[in-house]
């Protein structure tokens, strides 16, 4: 596979969103990392909680793979402030791959943060596009949001994730 495998898991699951980011970015499929759990526990610059994954002994964090350029990979690595990238071990349609993705640095991470109610909307489209377990979007759901105290962000960002899905 020319390329490299991105495991995004958070508000680039959905193919839209990361597109606008990245256009030349192509879905692959879904997977699940195992021995992982989702948070919203990384602090974002607008001081809101983004996503990020632990490592853990009986979980796992559900995501979207995408095959993009070594050009798209720099492009995210500057996107993804606040964030380390990494190699993780994944499954691809019965086969082992390797993939890389982000997790939030030790100095940006603070599990009381919460996200804003249009970022937790971004990840939940995403997870639902994808079709994942009701029980994960349950969960994904259930963390409590603030209020994003910019209201242009907050109307275009609202948009945005009411235009992704329900």
């Amino acid at each position: 596979m020319s390329g490299h495998l991105y495991l995004a898991y958070g508000s680039n699951l959905h193919p839209l969103r990361l597109t606008r980011r990245l256009p030349k970015a192509r879905l692959i499929g879904v997977t699940a990392l195992e021995r992982h759990r989702i948070s919203y526990g990384k602090v974002g610059s607008d001081r809101s909680g983004k996503c990020t994954i632990h490592a853990v002994d009986d979980e796992q964090v559900y995501g979207a793979l995408y095959q993009v350029s070594a050009l798209c990979r720099r492009r995210l690595d500057i996107i993804e402030g606040g964030y380390r990238r990494i190699e993780v071990k994944i499954d691809l349609a019965g086969k082992p791959e390797r993939a890389f993705t982000y997790v939030a640095l030790p100095s940006k991470t603070n599990e009381a943060m919460r996200p804003f109610a249009w970022y937790r909307d971004l990840v939940i489209a995403g997870a639902r596009f994808h079709g994942f377990p009701e029980s994960y979007l349950e969960a994904l759901a259930a963390i409590e949001t603030i209020p994003d105290p910019d209201s242009k962000r907050r109307i275009s960002n609202g948009r945005l994730a009411a235009e992704l899905g329900p």
